[in-house]
């Protein structure tokens, strides 16, 4: 459990009520250890409880308050199957900001827990749009997610996510010179290696395992997304990425949507991002992987 100062307390405590519209006085709060970025913690209010994650300036603001977005989008897609978002707010005295969600108790995965996120997921990438992207930008772990709209799919992927994760590592020094060749080769590809237009089906954005919680009833839930709308399958290559996912989970999806033949590269590439993302993040010790996507496509 970690210490909260006085200004705070009082600053989560009137989030809290402006996020909420609770009348309900927050009774306690304690905080939690591991967070990559501010504080994460639960807050008793009453007879319920919330989790709660609390930043302090502008990019934390930012940032709870697209988790916010992002969770609404994926819950109005598949109810049961999303975290509650109870409200999100900046503090009346700005000392930081409140993203506010459905407190669950964990549990043991259900007999049919990897069939239920299959159809979850296939409930969500069904709902789609008119092009790739969406109406705002958001954040891919900490880092700012661009989602300028585009009408083909390699030319989101390039434009918004290749690109955008290049650019980043070579201003901050971490671009190795012997990535250029082979990643820009790479980029020039992508109309041939991708589908032109696939369905622009919303997706999580970010599916790893640690981002499907498992309730107390034994369902799954998603947390933790940075939503856009792409091409489905890049959620069910980051699902493979650091596996933890039972291949029975990707036959049921398969059994609802399916996927065309290619899916292994495509994999490859979509993980990309993320792996350039992880070098951003975490540093050289991705190297190796990215590397050896470049090669595979050089």
């Amino acid at each position: 459990m970690m210490k909260t100062g006085p200004s705070i307390a009082s600053g989560v405590r009137d989030a809290f009520r402006r996020a909420t519209g609770l009348e309900t006085g927050v009774e306690s709060v304690t905080w939690l250890a591991g967070a990559m970025a501010g504080r994460t913690g639960k807050i008793r209010a009453g007879d319920r409880s919330f989790f709660v994650k609390w930043s302090e300036g502008p990019e934390g603001a930012a940032a709870l308050e697209a988790e916010a977005d992002g969770l609404t989008r994926l819950k109005k897609a598949c109810p049961r199957h999303v975290v509650d978002v109870a409200g999100f707010a900046i503090a009346p005295d700005e000392s930081g900001s409140l993203l506010v969600l459905g407190f669950l108790e964990r549990g043991s995965p259900a007999r049919d827990h990897d069939i239920r996120l299959a159809e979850a997921l296939a409930e969500i990438h069904s709902v789609t749009a008119d092009a790739y992207g969406l109406d705002r930008d958001n954040f891919i772990g900490s880092t700012p997610q661009t989602n300028s709209r585009r009408s083909t799919w390699p030319e989101f992927f390039a434009t918004m996510r290749l690109l955008p994760m290049a650019r980043r590592l070579r201003d901050r020094g971490a671009w190795p010179a012997h990535w250029s060749r082979p990643f820009d080769r790479l980029v020039h590809r992508l109309p041939e290696l991708l589908p032109d237009r696939p369905p622009a089906a919303l997706v999580h954005g970010d599916l790893w395992s640690g981002n499907v919680m498992t309730a107390g009833d034994g369902r799954p839930v998603l947390i933790d997304p940075a939503v856009y709308h792409g091409h489905a399958e890049t959620d069910l290559a980051m699902m493979k990425l650091f596996g933890g996912f039972a291949p029975a989970c990707f036959q049921r999806y398969d059994e609802i949507r399916g996927r065309e033949s290619g899916f292994a590269d495509r994999t490859a590439l979509y993980n990309l991002y993320h792996l350039l993302n992880h070098v951003l993040l975490f540093g050289e010790g991705y190297h190796g992987s990215v590397e050896k996507t470049l090669r595979r496509f050089d």
